[in-house]
């Protein structure tokens, strides 16, 4: 029997994948700090609550660090094609790094105040910057499906960290229901992907699509669909976008900072590169498709924007608004012209700055003693100048005002979309965007030009002030100085 058992063994052939460990070297920093995170609880009683935040933050370091040095090497493909490391996952890798950075430094004094448990927070919050990553680098459809589920269950768990609070737990209750039925729906468009193609890889995929689906077009273009409406979910596109108000709002405001940014990105990380590497010999049929998404949830977050009082409901539509500028770029997207696919790469880093700052100052008005209503803002130029001037950057920004990062953004976007052919579309999308000045100098009057009505307590909050103002002025000197990050987008765009 042994001999038996043997022979067997020595017949078969066994091969384990060979990992290239600098590819995936960002997911190993930040998996050993969520690790070190959580076995320092053990020791709790000798260590003082500040270890955690510092290993949190040590681990995005040097995760960001280990991408930023993989910038100059060739693209690698590894662990048997599912996982490809290249300019554009590289970039999405720091996007998503620099919004978990930033995270880290605006919840601090958060999870003091409110005594949360820190070390459950930040090895979740590392976590979904694992997932967003993963998103990005997948190759492979089985690997797409686990780094989307890797993002998603964390922040569903963020939304409602303050369970003693009940408008928290209904938005994460809602958030998680509708986030599973997202995900079935995703997955019933991989399964179908894989049905119709027999192949999980995006090479192999695009390689059956560009040879004429041998009479599955009507098959293919489902399988991209239902792909579209799953990840539409998680970048709160419309009509998937019901959950993105009443979980903004209910999240605790430094989780809707960082949900806000992080889920966004890495989702459309996704989006982008299976259309264009696996769905992309049917672009002129999802195209259309992805235009009118875009139109639909331009309109709807601007409009329903400017009715919102309270000013976090208001960003909570507001970053619909910019899913649908976001999508211009990748609906006219085709083979030969990838300046969509480069300004939608620029966007969601601008769009980290700008978001997660104002969302932040959200926060830092909570911390003090203030709520996020209209209201609430009401003469904070007179109580906290370097508060309100740093928010008023931050909301310039989202606006596309000119000396902000927000203005380039929207000029590659819309500079893509009247290159490709649709001008008529980029003109709607610019007037569109000027709607935003509605609703973004409301709280801006308020600040400057209102008498306050709240009075604010005077806690320190240094670590937080420092998050709060990397996001203010990188939202102004990337304004200036975009051109290194367009550049390397443009690069990532054309597969570097």
């Amino acid at each position: 029997m042994g001999s038996l058992f043997t022979g067997a063994l020595g017949a078969a052939s066994v091969s384990l994948p060979q990992p290239n460990l600098l590819a995936i070297s960002p997911v190993i920093a930040l998996t050993v700090a969520a690790v070190l995170v959580l076995g320092c609880v053990i020791a709790r009683p000798l260590i003082r609550g500040v270890v955690y935040p510092v290993i949190a933050m040590a681990g995005l370091v040097a995760a960001l660090a280990l991408a930023l040095i993989q910038l100059g090497n060739r693209p690698v493909t590894t662990f048997s094609g599912n996982w490809r490391t290249d300019a554009f996952s590289l970039f999405f890798t720091i996007t998503v790094v620099i919004a978990g950075i930033l995270a880290v430094l605006i919840s601090d004094s958060w999870l003091t105040e409110n005594d949360v448990p820190q070390a459950e927070f930040y090895a979740v919050l590392l976590c979904s910057v694992i997932g967003a990553i993963v998103s990005a680098s997948a190759y492979n459809l089985i690997a797409l499906f686990v780094g989307i589920e890797l993002m998603s269950v964390p922040t569903y768990i963020l939304t409602g960290f303050a369970k003693h609070n009940r408008v928290s737990n209904e938005a994460a209750l809602k958030y998680s229901l509708l986030g599973g039925f997202s995900t079935a729906i995703l997955l019933y468009g991989l399964t179908w992907t894989y049905g119709v193609t027999g192949e999980t890889g995006y090479p192999a995929i695009r390689g059956f699509v560009g040879n004429g689906q041998g009479g599955f077009h009507a098959a293919v273009l489902l399988a991209s669909m239902l792909v579209i409406a799953g990840l539409g979910f998680k970048i709160a596109a419309v009509p998937f976008h019901m959950w993105t108000p009443d979980a903004y709002q209910g999240a605790p405001t430094v989780v809707t900072a960082f949900m806000s940014v992080s889920v966004k990105a890495g989702a459309f990380a996704a989006l982008v590169r299976i259309l264009t590497d696996a769905f992309g010999g049917i672009y002129r049929d999802w195209s259309p498709i992805l235009i009118v998404i875009a139109i639909v949830t331009m309109v709807l977050g601007n409009v329903v924007a400017i009715v919102q009082n309270d000013v976090k409901r208001m960003l909570a539509y507001s970053s619909i608004a910019h899913t649908g500028f976001m999508l211009v770029g990748l609906a006219t997207w085709n083979p030969g012209n990838a300046v969509g696919v480069s300004g939608v790469l620029f966007y969601a880093f601008a769009y980290t700055f700008m978001n997660l700052g104002a969302f932040g100052m959200l926060a830092w008005l909570e911390a003090h003693g203030a709520g996020t209503g209209i209201d609430d803002v009401n003469g904070l130029f007179s109580r906290a100048p370097l508060a309100a001037l740093g928010f008023s950057a931050c909301l310039l920004g989202l606006m596309g005002f000119p000396f902000t990062v927000g203005l380039p953004a929207k000029v590659f976007v819309f500079q893509a979309a009247a290159g490709g052919g649709y001008v008529w579309l980029a003109l709607l999308s610019l007037l569109l965007s000027a709607v935003g000045a509605v609703y973004y100098f409301r709280p801006m009057v308020r600040m400057f030009m209102h008498e306050p009505k709240v009075v604010l307590a005077s806690p320190r909050q240094t670590v937080m002030a420092v998050g709060l103002g990397v996001a203010a002025l990188g939202t102004v000197l990337l304004g200036v100085l975009f051109s290194p990050v367009f550049d390397l987008a443009q690069r990532a765009a054309t597969g570097g």
